[in-house]
């Protein structure tokens, strides 16, 4: 019975030390303590060392915002906030002793590990590694998250935009446009085969009548229209030619290559090669000039691409010692060069290096102790026709007769795969083919 009794007296003692233990967990964080509760066996002994070592003080907060601070006394008392005049509690000195702290098993464990055992500096360093790769791959998945989010919202716009009823009607309006544009092209280009021949009927009649200056403006209204034809058959060929002869014939240069050479000497004597320059840009650039003589190929010089539809043309006469050459790009030459000597002609005109060509001047510049002339691209080519060729005044003569003259042009029109000259050109009493 004593034993239960005191069993019982030991139960109701926790319970009392639970409930009187409760309020101080109240209290702010400079003097709240945590407890551990004992026996009853131990109490008599715990409390015979509990005192009051030193001044507790205490931190209060009114609702109004006042701080209110002091010392803690042995019982419980009641502050008045000065501002407000609001009533705070204040709980008695602790006099309680403080427990002794608990030590850390996990400080033990690494206490006793690490005596006696070498750490390495690079302890960790695989750790924070993985870390960071894994930080790297949730950074890539949550970038690539998003772009496929992104995707999938622009693919949804998209889809919005261009419905299948939207992209039926996109069609057919590209399908109808489409049309028009090749209905209207093959009008115009059918119109500028009409053109063609009737600007091309109207030179012919001209040429008859050898009005060269009509017959060069309506050869060139027919050029200009069978480009817009795109049009490349022997005729339209045949009328392209006519304009480039009878517009050469209209612009030929007043003076010649000798006159010009000996005007570039003078210069050159006089000190003045740069005025030479300007002298010849106004006066001979953009001239038409008919050539007649053997041509080459030029070689590339150093630093110089190599071109091959560059040929070079060689003054018969040297000037003051000095060469003139004429440099010049005629697409038809090579194929000319290819062919072979005519028995009909002679060794020296016979040769397909020897041609009859015209060209416009572009530039005269000194080149060691020659002058080479260059001519504008694109406007090199190969003579034709004989009659149109007399107006030019280059003939027949003692070196080149008539029939060689005419063997000449009769294989550079082969080479060019131009359509004969309608009858109705040709004069009757000439008694020649074009």
């Amino acid at each position: 019975m004593a034993q239960n009794k005191h069993a019982e007296r030991s139960h109701r003692g926790k319970a009392t030390i639970d409930r009187v233990a409760a309020p101080f967990d109240n209290r702010s964080t400079s003097t709240h303590h945590s407890f551990e509760l004992f026996d009853l066996d131990s109490m008599p002994n715990w409390l015979t060392k509990s005192a009051v070592t030193s001044a507790q003080s205490y931190e209060l907060k009114c609702p109004c915002g006042q701080e209110i601070n002091g010392e803690r006394r042995s019982t419980f008392r009641r502050v008045i906030c000065k501002e407000c005049g609001e009533p705070m509690f204040v709980l008695p000195n602790d006099i309680y002793p403080k427990p002794k702290p608990k030590k850390s098993r996990s400080k033990k464990g690494r206490g006793k590990k690490s005596k006696g055992v070498a750490v390495s500096p690079f302890a960790g360093v695989g750790d924070q590694f993985v870390d960071v790769k894994v930080k790297i791959k949730q950074k890539a998945s949550a970038s690539t998250t998003k772009a496929k989010q992104s995707l999938k919202l622009q693919a949804g716009s998209l889809r919005r935009v261009f419905t299948p009823f939207r992209l039926v009607l996109i069609m057919i309006f590209v399908l109808v446009i489409a049309t028009i544009v090749s209905v209207n092209r093959g009008r115009a280009m059918a119109a500028a085969e009409v053109e063609m021949r009737q600007a091309a009927e109207i030179g012919f009649e001209a040429l008859k009548e050898k009005d060269f200056e009509n017959a060069a403006k309506h050869f060139l209204n027919a050029a200009k229209a069978s480009k817009v034809a795109e049009l490349d058959d022997p005729y339209s060929r045949l009328i392209r030619q006519l304009s480039f002869e009878t517009n050469a014939l209209q612009h030929l240069s007043t003076e010649t290559i000798y006159d010009a050479t000996l005007e570039a000497n003078q210069y050159l004597a006089n000190g003045t090669p740069k005025s030479w320059k300007d002298h010849f840009e106004l006066h001979y650039s953009g001239d038409w000039v008919v050539f007649q003589g053997k041509m080459k190929r030029r070689a590339a010089k150093q630093g110089e691409e190599p071109t091959e539809h560059l040929f070079e043309f060689e003054f018969p006469l040297s000037i003051n010692d000095r060469r003139v050459v004429i440099t010049t790009e005629i697409e038809a030459m090579s194929e000319l060069l290819s062919m072979r000597n005519t028995a009909e002609e002679d060794a020296f005109a016979g040769e397909p290096a020897y041609v009859i060509f015209a060209a416009q001047l572009d530039t005269c510049q000194q080149d060691g102790d020659d002058w080479v002339f260059t001519t504008r691209p694109s406007s090199s080519f190969l003579w034709s026709h004989y009659e149109i060729l007399l107006e030019t005044g280059m003939g027949p003569d003692e070196l080149i007769p008539e029939n060689a003259l005419r063997a000449i042009l009769s294989r550079q029109t082969k080479v060019q795969d131009l359509a004969d000259m309608p009858s109705t050109a040709v004069q009757p009493d000439d008694g020649g083919e074009a």
